[in-house]
């Protein structure tokens, strides 16, 4: 077991458990708890489950999972997050569990209206044989929902796999992407939305001084424009993505760059390489051996030396980040290629001073991200709320960055040093190994910093300095464009 017993299935008639949905015409629904950026987790997921429950992987229909840590939290993370390699490592018993758990409620409730023993009966591509009979699952859905449960299911002998490992499984995304029916955060298009863009800081930590919006009014679509409430930019509203970029190439800001970062690439990497040649202020492992490496390292009968740099790099995801916040009865819903709803959710929740059950997250397919979506600050989440608590709540609201908003001043990997020594021996066998690194840590104040240094950020806490108002510069009540037509198992 990956950790304890199966959870009991949550209410809804064709919940079998928090993974598998089968309808009443028993099409199976695989709740998917890991974005899909292109890694393929959308086809592995489904794989598991097929695989133990005994139906054809193309005959699986891929749901991704709602914003419930508690259900879907990554279980190497304590959050609901993907990332860093970890969907299939912390999913792949839960998952083959899901399955299988379903699997035998099914033939228990067959075994039930046969009066049969569950055990002579065989589930096999969506069909249930034996005692004499055999029918679809589909016939069985309503009774085998409402069972418990099973704690521990049996799982299938690995040498008995026809799906998993087998090189002629297909991705189940490659018909969606390929004829265009997969939906991308770029895709949402909502009645009466405004499309929101950002000027940003020319340097980052600039802030903004002043602006000018009076010649991108003049731009056909232009809504209104806006000072963000952590100054870090002017959001400029319009009733499409054309008319807000050209407005807001429009708009005149004024930066202060007081507090900016002014220093050059190669100023960066000089500052990281000196640190590496320093003493180091942390010894990451402590461990046998370690006061006697510069001894040993003395005394190798060959050293090898080497610096490396990393500099900073955009991760340049093919759809450059955008989200779209859309008002409900009694919240709002995220929609987002979302690759950390935990951190999504906390941010929405501290920026609209909403109660966490307010708030829903409709994970869509993403164009790639590569990290860039699952960023300490939750970035882009936290522009587009604000950008929505600004107005009057009663619009969704887009938030569209463009590939060069992305380039120029999105979250990049942090730039790194490298210098390490290692000492061989006479037959080429190492004796000693010292490597230093410098660089910014990609966990600091962000839910993984509690793996580092034990301390975790109240939840919201750390977006509360963010919560926005609705500032004098914008009505409350919006001008109004023409209305289109249109858990783990434990």
């Amino acid at each position: 077991m990956p950790c304890g017993t199966l959870a009991a299935a949550p209410t809804g008639g064709s919940h079998f458990n928090p993974f598998v949905k089968i309808d009443a015409d028993g099409r199976v629904i695989a709740i998917v708890k890991h974005f899909e950026m292109g890694q393929g987790t959308s086809t592995s997921l489904p794989t598991l489950i097929a695989e133990e429950l005994g139906v054809d992987l193309d005959e699986v229909a891929v749901e991704f999972a709602p914003s419930d840590a508690g259900r879907y939290v990554n279980l190497l993370f304590g959050s609901q997050g993907t990332g860093g390699s970890t969907s299939m490592a912390n999913s792949y018993l839960q998952y083959r569990q899901a399955g299988a758990a379903a699997k035998e409620m099914l033939l228990a409730a067959a075994a039930q209206e046969w009066n049969a023993d569950p055990s002579t009966l065989v589930l096999s591509k969506g069909m249930i044989a034996g005692a004499g009979r055999n029918a679809p699952i589909a016939r069985f859905v309503g009774a085998a929902a409402a069972m418990r449960v099973p704690e521990r299911p049996t799982l299938k002998d690995p040498g008995t796999f026809t799906l998993i490992g087998n090189p002629q499984t297909s991705r189940r995304d490659n018909g969606p992407k390929i004829d265009g029916s997969a939906r991308f955060a770029m895709d949402v298009q909502l009645e009466d939305q405004l499309v929101a863009v950002v000027s940003r800081s020319p340097r980052f930590g600039g802030t903004v001084v002043s602006m000018d919006a009076s010649a991108g009014a003049g731009v056909p679509g232009f809504v209104n424009a806006a000072i963000l409430p952590s100054n870090a930019g002017v959001v400029v509203y319009a009733r499409d993505t054309w008319a807000a970029f050209r407005a807001r190439d429009a708009v005149a800001v004024e930066w202060n760059f007081a507090n900016a970062e002014s220093r050059s690439s190669a100023e960066i990497r000089s500052a990281l390489l000196d640190a590496v040649r320093a003493p180091p202020r942390f010894v990451v492992r402590e461990g046998p051996g370690m006061e006697g490496a510069e001894t040993r390292l003395d005394h190798a009968v060959q050293t090898v030396e080497g610096e490396f740099f990393l500099p900073w790099l955009c991760h340049a995801p093919m759809e450059p980040p955008t989200c779209t916040i859309e008002p409900t009865a009694d919240g709002i819903t995220l929609h987002d290629g979302c690759q950390s709803p935990s951190s999504a959710h906390q941010a929405l929740a501290g920026v609209l001073g909403l109660p966490m059950k307010s708030i829903r997250i409709n994970t869509l397919y993403a164009g790639g991200s590569f990290g860039r979506r699952a960023t300490m600050t939750a970035d882009y989440i936290v522009e587009a709320a604000q950008a929505f608590a600004m107005t009057d709540r009663t619009r969704p609201v887009k938030l569209v960055w463009s590939r060069e908003d992305d380039l120029a001043g999105g979250a990049y990997r942090p730039a790194v040093a490298h210098r390490v020594r290692v000492g061989l021996d006479g037959n080429g066998d190492i004796v000693a190994w010292d490597l230093r690194i410098a660089g910014k840590s990609i966990f600091k104040g962000w839910d993984l910093h509690r793996e580092v240094d034990g301390v975790m950020p109240p939840s919201s806490d750390r977006f509360r300095g963010s919560q926005a108002q609705q500032p004098g510069n914008l009505p409350a009540q919006m001008p109004q464009s023409p209305r289109p037509g249109c858990s783990p198992l434990h």
